[in-house]
This record gives structure tokens, C-alpha cells and sequence, in this order.
């Protein structure tokens, strides 16, 4: 689970899917906007219930999508390249990854994020 403080409203989803930005891979695809000056980056990540059927391994990918951000956050300066709300939503394909895979195609993705 990440802070609640980085936790994006269910309002400001809504919002990144009608006028965000959209940046996508054949594993995820981002919505994103550049977040309000003075405020963190929010994110979330979407999994629906056809992209994988059983909850435990939902919930096991999104755990190790948040932890992956976690680390990127970490090692990135937050304020260079972390400023923007974004939703991650997976597809398919992400599921049968392993972890250093999915970890390499996220960064991937946020390396295509303009700074």
C-alpha cells in the first residue's frame, strides 16, 4: 500500500483519463499530467479483473508495481522526475512477468516521461 499522501483521487483519475496525457508500451500504458506546483506526484495503478482473473495475483503485481515505484523514487530526484499524477494501467501481458521484467519495462515507460 503506498502513503495516503501519494495515494491520486478517484476525481483526478477521472480527470487524467479524459485530458491527461497517455504514454504506453505493449505491458502498460500511463495517463499522466504534470502535478500542482508544491505537490508530490500522485499515482495509482489499474488492474481490472480481465487483465487477470484471480485477486491474489492482482494484488501481488500491483504490490510489486508500487514497490517499483517506491525504488524509482528513491533513486530519481522526485522533483525532477516524479512530479507528475499518473495512472498506471496494465495489460495482459504484464501478468506473466517476473519481477526484474516488469521492473525493467516500468522504467522503460518512465524514462519516456518528459522531464
Amino acid at each position: 500500500m503506498i502513503p495516503r499522501r501519494l495515494r491520486l483521487p478517484r476525481k483526478r483519475i477521472e480527470y487524467l483519463f479524459r485530458k491527461g496525457s497517455k504514454t504506453a508500451s505493449e505491458f502498460l500504458t500511463i495517463r499522466y499530467s504534470p502535478a500542482k506546483e508544491g505537490y508530490p506526484g500522485n499515482y495509482c495503478v489499474i488492474i481490472s479483473s480481465a487483465t487477470e482473473k484471480s485477486a491474489v495475483k492482482r494484488n501481488r503485481l500491483r504490490r510489486q508495481i508500487y514497490e517499483i515505484l517506491h525504488t524509482h523514487e528513491k533513486s530519481a530526484n522526485r522533483k525532477d522526475n516524479m512530479r507528475f499524477e499518473m495512472a498506471l494501467i496494465c495489460k495482459k501481458r504484464l501478468c506473466g512477468l517476473d519481477y526484474s521484467h516488469i521492473k525493467d519495462k516500468i522504467n522503460d515507460l518512465l524514462n519516456k516521461l518528459p522531464r
